[in-house]
């Protein structure tokens, strides 16, 4: 009887280290990508903040002076009204990219915490849970992570370029220095 226990003891511990070293790659690789991933979306958040503090410096600036609107015309200062009018959706374009990521991080915190019990269980020798489901969910979500960002680094580059656009129209309107 004192045979069969200390087999059917071994016999788990083997399992258990079994188990553990079967996914000690796929963990260490899906950590590595998650690192590089959140360095990408942290790295893009910080972009568009730059950005959209830079667009609402250049906002502020696109103000008609008493002294532009005695020597314009009203051809000029109506379309300078609606160059301004139009920077609503310029705005819009940054808040709605800022809103974007940072539901995308809320999300990417909360699933952070199964890769930490992940990681934690890899160096405890024993794993949570479903191992290869929540292995198959966090490498979707680095997929959805990486695809995102190369999205938000297309609508910074059209956001910049529609504030670059509205400020050298303003500038050349206003004959601004």
């Amino acid at each position: 009887m004192q045979k069969f226990l200390l087999f059917a003891v071994l016999t788990f511990v083997l399992a258990s280290c079994s188990n553990v070293g079967k996914y000690k790659e796929a963990i260490e690789s899906l950590s590595g990508d998650w690192d590089s991933t959140t360095n990408a979306v942290v790295a893009i958040g910080e972009k568009i903040t730059t950005a959209q503090n830079s667009w609402n410096t250049m906002q502020e600036s696109m103000v008609v002076t008493d002294e532009m609107t005695e020597n314009l015309g009203e051809d000029v200062l109506g379309q300078i009204t609606e160059l301004v009018a139009g920077n609503g959706a310029i705005s819009d374009q940054f808040g709605d990219l800022s809103k974007g990521v940072f539901e995308f991080v809320s999300n990417w915190e909360e699933k952070g915490k199964k890769l930490t019990e992940l990681k934690e269980g890899l160096a405890g020798g024993k794993l949570p849970g479903d191992v290869q489901g929540t292995i198959d969910e966090l490498t979707n979500l680095v997929s959805e992570g990486k695809t995102k960002v190369s999205g938000w680094e297309e609508g910074l580059a059209s956001a910049q370029a529609a504030a670059q656009s509205a400020m050298t129209k303003f500038k050349d309107l206003t004959n601004y220095q």
